[in-house]
């Protein structure tokens, strides 16, 4: 019988054996602690919480001074004593305090409080800087080049454009034509559809430009539709037009001085300025927009016109800031 049991328990791993080929690590050494029973209270249900037992915070030892003035700094901080070697009392240690000098007392080695602290400098405002925060906030549509104007005009006024049918496609059927601040080039492609010999569509945007040789493109290939009554483009598409008689030019139309207008010749029989003089007034000033009346005067042929939309005084206000050289 006793040899079953001790059978039993070697495999049982409950014989334990006196000593272990490989000594137990001292980091792996627990300690059992017995904490001490009152017999009065064996289950300590009336002792307090562990919780409420507050730790002792251990007491950091200040760094000493470091560098040449170390040891001059580790006497300053020591407490003053009188002739036999003795710290002083209170009320004298205030005394000799109050007596002696602030460089005596501070170390120049130890950092004081407050310097840590960065200094904070104040950035004075000028008027460039306003000037640049004015330009950047305005920078986008400084021009009027916006990139959903005519979205915005079809949600106004419908699908074709009002100026079409006041102006008619037999002002420009035969005619060269001139289109300033085209934009997306929906306007332009209509009057290049209506007959005209040739159409020049000017912006000063590049991607605008850009837009607009990409409208054109897709509207040849019958995936767009232009600022026209949906009756009109499909009659105009009947005649399978190419559209070889338009282009788009990108670029300032504001020449940039006022002897460079005699330079220019008769080109065109007529010229469209359809809501941009005022981005010309507010950009380039008052001579700026004479400038380019006296362009178009100078670049129309005999018996040429001039259709013009300038817009209301009203809409100034609103875009009265677009750059600094312009108040109104």
């Amino acid at each position: 019988m006793e040899e079953i049991v001790v059978h039993f328990g070697r495999l049982m791993n409950a014989v334990t054996p006196k000593s272990s080929p490989l000594p137990t690590p001292k980091h792996r050494r627990e300690k059992i602690e017995v904490p001490e029973l009152d017999p009065t209270d064996p289950l300590m249900l009336l002792a307090p919480p562990m919780s409420s037992i507050k730790k002792r915070k251990r007491k950091r030892k200040a760094s000493s001074p470091v560098g040449p003035n170390a040891k001059e700094a580790k006497l300053s901080e020591m407490p003053p004593t009188d002739s036999t070697g003795r710290p002083l009392k209170l009320s004298l240690m205030r005394k000799s305090l109050s007596n002696r000098t602030i460089s005596e007392i501070v170390s120049p080695v130890v950092p004081q409080p407050g310097e840590w602290r960065r200094k904070v400098h104040k950035k004075i405002v000028t008027a460039s800087i306003i000037a640049a925060a004015i330009d950047k906030k305005h920078s986008s549509y400084r021009y009027g080049n916006y990139d959903r104007y005519y979205g915005y005009r079809v949600k106004k006024y419908g699908p074709e454009d009002p100026r079409l049918s006041l102006l008619g496609p037999e002002r420009f059927e035969g005619k060269d034509v001139l289109d300033i601040g085209c934009n997306s080039g929906e306007l332009t492609i209509a009057m290049a559809l209506f007959g005209a010999k040739s159409v020049v569509g000017v912006d000063i945007d590049a991607d605008l430009i850009n837009q607009a040789i990409k409208n054109q493109r897709l509207f040849l290939a019958g995936e767009r539709s232009i600022v026209l009554d949906e009756k009109k483009e499909l009659e105009l598409r009947a005649s399978k037009p190419t559209l070889k008689n338009l282009i788009f030019v990108s670029g300032d139309y504001v020449l940039k001085e006022d002897c460079m207008v005699d330079e220019q010749k008769q080109h065109f029989d007529v010229i469209t300025c359809l809501s941009v003089t005022k981005w010309i007034q507010l950009n380039h000033g008052d001579a700026g927009l004479k400038r380019a009346f006296r362009r178009m005067f100078a670049q129309l042929r005999p018996g040429g016109v001039l259709y013009l939309e300038p817009q209301p005084y009203s809409s100034y206000t609103l875009k009265k800031n677009v750059t600094v050289s312009v108040r109104i």
